[in-house]
């Protein structure tokens, strides 16, 4: 699943754009007064405004391994990176064989960074997280869209993709890792591949 565009809405605008163009570096592609879109290598990310929203989004942005180490260290410095109950801030991804780490932007969106293997330097976004209320109903109506290759793991967690991307698939309310913060569900669009869908559409009783 080639994750082409994503966007979120936040509460949090100008911050947002400060941190995603200055703190991490990505390239602004559009701006005006209700929104912002940064490229992430073969993605793009939007923001769009929502005054008083107050999020808890995880998506994960891949960036070359030779470029990983000191983006890792200037986030570090910068905002801190998130920890689990044992303290570790410094992870290893099985599903992507490559070190990650998490982090909280001004918004509160649980954000994650990868080391990939390509990318100049930014390479795509890996992981779009999508909070479900019924995980059965949002199984079946994202299987009527696009296939996966990954099986069930969890009544409560799944990767739902292949290699080029995943959306990971939580019961709402379960906390995203490394935090115990609970996942709860947004407006999210994500256009992947040859199709486009919401968030909220998926989440319909």
């Amino acid at each position: 699943m080639q994750v082409k565009h994503v966007t979120y809405t936040t509460g949090q605008l100008g911050p947002m754009k400060q941190f995603y163009a200055g703190l991490l570096g990505l390239p602004v592609v559009l701006s005006t007064v209700d929104r912002f879109t940064v490229r992430v290598g073969a993605t793009l990310l939007s923001f769009l405004e929502q005054p008083g929203e107050q999020t808890h989004n995880h998506f994960a942005l891949g960036i070359r391994s030779d470029a990983w180490a000191p983006l890792r260290d200037r986030i570090a410095a910068a905002v801190g990176l998130l920890a689990d109950a044992g303290g570790n801030r410094d992870f290893f991804s099985d599903l992507w064989q490559s070190p990650h780490i998490y982090f909280y932007d001004p918004a509160g969106n649980n954000v994650e960074i990868l080391a990939a293997a390509d990318g100049d330097p930014w390479s795509r976004i890996m992981e779009v997280g999508l909070p479900l209320p019924d995980m059965a109903t949002g199984v079946a109506r994202l299987q009527g869209l696009f296939p996966t290759k990954y099986e069930s793991s969890s009544e409560t967690f799944r990767f739902y993709g292949d290699e080029a991307g995943v959306l990971v698939l939580v019961k709402a309310g379960r906390p995203w890792f490394p935090c115990d913060r609970p996942a709860t569900i947004h407006p999210i669009q994500v256009s992947a591949d040859a199709i486009h869908f919401e968030s909220l559409k998926i989440n319909e009783p």
